[in-house]
């Protein structure tokens, strides 16, 4: 959902659009806030301390990526979602200037979701990612609960069961299973 496009607008309604909690902790410099996508005819400026005006989050709304699901088996490992150039894709194919190479879950021995991003980008290049589970469940991790590190020109991160609530691994693996598409959001 997009923040409003007139009227007085306030952190806390950008903070909410960029996928945190009301009420909570927030600056104007915080990297979810200022990764947030303008609307046409805005700019938001991208660099922390840069100058800002609260004017420019007019109809800003949080990055929506299309991810349409491939599904792919190689030496007993098997690849649901965005899998390299090999099955699967996303749309649009950057986040804040770096390409989603991967996004999948991985089923070997556990299930694990996994993202790559180039050229590798800083750890902290986005704070959530949320999706909305096929039974409707909106499930978020966050980057700092992943493992995370560079790979040749990539960065990637990675979250394991133990990283979701309650039942949410199984509804990221039942989500994640190679058909259909998901709404991904990074902020």
């Amino acid at each position: 959902m997009a923040l409003q496009t007139s009227g007085a607008i306030d952190l806390n309604a950008i903070h909410v659009e960029a996928g945190g909690t009301s009420g909570t902790s927030v600056t104007i410099n915080d990297s979810d806030i200022r990764g947030l996508t303008a609307a046409s005819g805005y700019t938001i400026p991208t660099s922390s301390g840069s100058t800002i005006d609260f004017g420019d989050f007019y109809g800003a709304t949080a990055w929506t990526h299309v991810l349409t699901q491939g599904y792919y088996t190689a030496g007993g490992v098997t690849y649901s979602g965005k899998f390299s150039t090999i099955t699967g894709s996303v749309s649009p194919t950057s986040y804040s200037g770096y390409t989603v190479f991967s996004l999948m879950k991985m089923s070997t021995l556990s299930t694990y979701l996994w993202l790559y991003m180039s050229p590798l980008p800083a750890a902290n290049v986005f704070t959530t990612l949320t999706f909305e589970a096929s039974d409707g469940t909106v499930i978020s991790v966050d980057s700092a609960d992943a493992t995370t590190a560079s790979l040749v020109s990539m960065r990637y991160w990675t979250w394991p069961p133990a990283t979701f609530d309650t039942g949410h691994n199984a509804k990221m693996s039942s989500t994640f299973d190679g058909s259909g598409t998901i709404n991904v959001t990074f902020s």
